[in-house]
């Protein structure tokens, strides 16, 4: 009776440590997949400002281009139509506010 009894915490002790370790593997994939969503939720910003830069790069490269072709600064229903257009083009990613951040008084008072 009493080798049952020594074996019998001795077992409950290797039962714990069993669980511990399952419970800290657990945790451990639990971490692994919390990171990749932060990280995918982190890599969707970086994709979408990318986009948004890139916008903005080609918006003023149609600026830059319009100036030279036709001798002024396209007017902001101008930029509204190429947004729009690039709208259609990409899906609807760009942002409507980016057509107004450099230009907001050119050519409202001529």
């Amino acid at each position: 009776a009493k080798e049952d009894e020594g074996r019998g915490p001795s077992k409950m002790v290797k039962e714990a440590r069993k669980a511990e370790e399952e419970a800290a593997e657990v945790e451990s994939k639990k971490a692994k997949i919390e990171g990749a969503v932060e990280g995918g939720a982190a890599k969707e910003d970086e994709d979408e400002e990318a986009e948004e830069d890139e916008t903005e790069a080609v918006l003023n490269d149609l600026r830059i281009m319009f100036k030279e072709k036709n001798g002024r600064d396209p007017t902001e229903e101008e930029v509204g139509m190429w947004m729009k257009q690039m709208q259609d083009a990409m899906g609807g990613i760009v942002d409507e506010d980016d057509d107004d951040d450099d230009d907001d008084d050119d050519d409202e008072d001529d």
